[in-house]
């Protein structure tokens, strides 16, 4: 079972295999880019902010994967991505801070389409949800996002 978002619709309901939209809180958009490493639309997180989606059904055994950048963070300023098993509670399964900014820091994603991150969520049971979250300390600031990608099975499916 595959689920999966390029963020080409410029909106948040874009994807298949999903159960609903994207829930942004705090500044998260989706602007057109047109720079001369990127074009397209990728998702941009600035201070605290974050961009959550549900599973209709939740998933094992799954994989994550998405192209990032975060651009300009200053000490203390964390990206991270999280799931959760019961929509309350969530485990932190990546997390990028200062130390792993971009080349730039004029607010365009210079690395997106080739820093990509695959995580394996196999050893946190059935997921139903997926968020990920932005602790930034200015508006100069920001993490981008493009091209998220989650394969899995459907809990309690069974196979013959």
């Amino acid at each position: 079972m595959g689920f999966g978002d390029d963020f080409e619709s410029a909106n948040f309901s874009g994807g298949s295999g999903w159960g609903g939209t994207w829930t942004t809180a705090g500044s998260v958009k989706v602007p057109a880019l047109s720079t001369f490493t990127y074009r397209g639309y990728s998702v941009e997180l600035q201070r605290d902010a974050s961009l959550t989606r549900n599973f209709d059904t939740p998933i094992t055994n799954a994989t994550l994967s998405f192209g990032w950048d975060v651009d300009n963070l200053a000490s203390g300023d964390t990206a991270v991505v999280e799931v959760s098993t019961n929509g309350t509670t969530w485990d932190q399964v990546w997390s990028k801070s200062s130390s792993d900014n971009g080349s730039d820091s004029v607010g365009t994603p210079d690395i997106i389409a080739t820093n990509t991150s695959t995580i394996s969520l196999s050893s946190y049971g059935a997921i139903s949800k997926i968020r990920f979250r932005a602790n930034i300390s200015a508006n100069a600031k920001r993490w981008w996002l493009d091209d998220v990608f989650v394969s899995g099975s459907l809990a309690g499916a069974t196979t013959n």
